[in-house]
């Protein structure tokens, strides 16, 4: 199965200049951002191994997916952060900023193809595309079905049922049933229904277990991953500096 899409790879256009925190803010800001990063990217790399699996990739498939599913919000990392690490969110109207993080860890992942790797178009695809949605009400260019890549579709839906699940007060079991019943719902419209079914089954299936195994891969930093972490420690250099310039897109 082709994971990646040959005419529209993840080209980063430049990025607005967000203004600069206080270096005490970027500090606190920064080792909050590092943890929370980490957490929810074994979480996707784990459900987004086991949605490949049920989808029927082929493990190094498989594993290239996890890995992009684990670099998919590498661009937060450079985005300013309030004191509690939470990025400074700008009006919902202003796209170009919304849409930041995605550029940037597609530009960031770009400006590292050589230590990468033969997957490093995949994990600059799953992060610029993973907010993209089937009906087209995504972002940043509002594609639309097979036009977004086939590993962006697996990511985004297993990122937005993590989200759910985060954002929830209920109790485990009642927010995991609205999660998925949300997933269920935007089938067909917000996700590639085989994905949205992949996850859903991927949920209930006893491959779950096997995708928590590969997950514990990357808190090790282990083998091929390495360059993972060098690109996420690149990230956290960005982040310490005052301001970010305007990039161009990355060739």
């Amino acid at each position: 199965m082709d994971l990646d899409r040959s005419t529209h790879a993840a080209r980063p256009d430049a990025v607005p200049r967000p203004g600069a925190a206080s270096s005490r803010e970027r500090v606190a800001g920064e080792s909050t951002a590092q943890v929370l990063f980490s957490r929810h990217a074994n979480d996707c790399a784990m459900l987004a191994y086991g949605c490949s699996m049920v989808l029927g990739l082929s493990l190094s498939q498989c594993s290239a997916v996890a890995q992009a599913a684990w670099l998919h919000d590498v661009g937060e990392l450079v985005l300013p952060r309030d004191p509690g690490g939470n990025p400074l969110a700008p009006a919902e109207a202003d796209r170009p900023i919304s849409d930041a993080h995605c550029r940037l860890g597609a530009m960031l992942i770009n400006d590292e193809r050589a230590t990468l790797g033969a997957n490093a178009q995949l994990y600059a695809d799953v992060a610029m595309y993973h907010h993209e949605r089937w009906d087209g009400s995504g972002f940043p260019f509002a594609l639309t079905e097979e036009r977004i890549p086939f590993a962006a579709r697996i990511v985004g839906v297993v990122d937005h049922y993590i989200e759910l699940i985060r954002a929830s007060h209920e109790a485990p079991l009642f927010r995991e049933a609205r999660a998925i019943r949300e997933i269920r719902e935007g089938r067909d419209t917000l996700f590639d229904p085989r994905c949205a079914d992949g996850l859903v089954n991927c949920l209930g299936h006893d491959l779950l277990g096997k995708a928590r195994q590969f997950s514990g891969l990357f808190s090790a930093g282990l083998g091929s991953l390495r360059p993972l972490d060098a690109l996420v420690c690149r990230a956290l250099a960005e982040h310490r500096k005052a301001a970010f310039g305007v990039r161009g897109a990355a060739t």
